[in-house]
């Protein structure tokens, strides 16, 4: 327990917690560390050096598999040793050669599962073969386009991305024929350099279009943002990733009726082009007043892509890690809700 605790940090700790808060009756607050919620438990007869299933369980449930497997290998080495002191304590009035050997297979399953847990931690930390995802081998690894129609969080996305080794290019407050000659202009060869391509937009609007920061005057449809890149030659095969942060808009400019081109219409086939990856979170704009604000979405994005990164993990199971901390917040919180729509049409594993 106590080097688990060492491998976790305040999020998963917090995620714990929220996990348990049902199981205490004391104050939770005082609960400064991993040890003290295992002490905690313990007393509650939840968890024991013989029972430690809940604990299992809750880092899976956190997405911290890497030691939801120690715990396992830990319950594995302590089956086998009560096997073990069981054989002995039959045999110590007439001991035989077997109790040497059968010691032996003690010691040698104790050590492989050492080992295994090691390589296990090891492979998480390698980078994953390109016979298993999409290939990331130019520098840099791709580009990521930011548009921030609102002030907040541009920073944060590029700070992260840039930490990615992607080429970041961030542009505050466009409008929506600003922001449609920004991605055509990243639809043409020379633009698109690397193995990927990133687009965040963060913008006021409606289930259907972006009001970027003309209000009712013009919008962005984001059926188009979606479908920019499904006849783009020099991404075919690559990975498109397109993470939407929308603060729905007031009733007054949702209830406007949308004027369409042609192009922008729903197309035959699947929702989304080829090798996409499509987030998008919305959430009242009503949060954006008061002061300074943060997408929680993003934040927990940004987080969560960062140790997907060091994890090596698919972003599939990163985003899944992403929406079940909104759930949370969203049961904490819920005049203050993000709702989280995901579609990808990935032909391979994607490891950012």
């Amino acid at each position: 327990m106590d080097n688990l605790s060492e491998d976790l940090d305040k999020d998963d700790l917090d995620d714990l917690m929220f996990l348990f808060s049902g199981k205490f009756s004391q104050d939770t607050t005082k609960m400064k560390s991993f040890l003290d919620i295992v002490i905690a438990l313990e007393k509650l007869d939840e968890v024991s050096p013989e029972n430690v299933d809940l604990i299992e369980n809750c880092l899976e449930n956190i997405g911290r598999i890497d030691l939801a497997m120690r715990v396992r290998n830990y319950k594995r080495n302590v089956n086998r040793s009560d096997l073990c002191a069981a054989h002995q304590k039959t045999h110590v009035t007439s001991p035989k050669p077997e109790s040497s050997v059968q010691q032996r297979r003690c010691e040698t399953f104790q050590t492989s599962a050492t080992n295994n847990v090691q390589a296990f931690v090891s492979r998480k930390s390698c980078r994953q073969s390109p016979l298993d995802g999409y290939s990331f081998q130019s520098n840099p690894r791709g580009v990521c386009l930011i548009i921030d129609c609102v002030g907040y969080d541009g920073e944060m996305l590029e700070h992260t991305f840039t930490s990615l080794q992607f080429k970041v290019e961030l542009h505050k407050w466009l409008t929506a024929e600003e922001a449609l000659s920004t991605l055509e202009r990243f639809r043409g060869k020379a633009n698109l350099v690397g193995d990927s391509f990133v687009c965040c937009i963060i913008s006021r609007g409606t289930a259907v279009r972006l009001l970027t920061t003309e209000g009712c005057k013009t919008d962005l449809s984001l059926n188009k943002v979606k479908h920019h890149f499904s006849v783009c030659p020099v991404m075919t095969g690559k990975p498109k990733m397109f993470f939407i942060q929308r603060y729905s808009a007031s009733e007054s400019e949702s209830s406007r009726e949308p004027q369409w081109d042609d192009d922008e219409l729903e197309m035959d086939g699947p929702s989304i082009p080829q090798d996409m990856f499509w987030s998008h979170c919305w959430t009242n704009e009503e949060q954006l007043k008061g002061g300074r604000h943060c997408s929680i979405y993003l934040k927990e994005l940004t987080n969560a892509i960062m140790k997907g990164n060091k994890r090596s993990e698919h972003l599939i199971d990163v985003h899944k890690e992403v929406t079940r901390i909104i759930a949370c917040h969203n049961y904490r919180n819920p005049k203050k809700q993000y709702h989280v729509d995901f579609e990808e049409t990935l032909t391979k594993k994607l490891y950012l």
